[in-house]
């Protein structure tokens, strides 16, 4: 889940910044591979910030975004990560975007978001 706001900067820049949330359920399925049955299993939910920076070409842009983890309590990755991907505006107010999650040069995560402009 995030929730974002923009400034478009010129005619070919967006500057944006944000608050998302994370539940990574991959994390939960090798936690509990490898736990004991009695043994609880610690929180893999996060939430971070982010500020970023759109590229745009007409309908389509390219999107980076730094973000860092402000709720991280299994520490899975680092307190950092990159966002790096494109986004296509289907009308004014929809866009989708396709995403890769990158932590520490790896990509880890392939990310498919769907939203709306209010």
């Amino acid at each position: 889940m995030t929730l974002a706001v923009g400034r478009r900067v010129n005619r070919k820049s967006n500057l944006t910044a944000g608050l998302e949330g994370f539940y990574d359920r991959s994390l939960r399925a090798q936690l509990r591979d490898t736990a004991r049955v009695s043994v609880r299993l610690p929180d893999v939910k996060k939430a971070g910030v982010y500020v970023g920076h759109e590229l745009l070409f007409g309908r389509l842009a390219f999107v980076s975004h730094l973000g860092f983890y402000v709720y991280n309590p299994y520490k899975s990755n680092n307190f950092y990560y990159e966002r790096l991907g494109l986004k296509y505006h289907f009308t004014e107010r929809v866009f989708g975007n396709v995403d890769l999650k990158v932590h520490r040069g790896a990509a880890d995560v392939i990310e498919w978001r769907l939203g709306m402009k209010l």
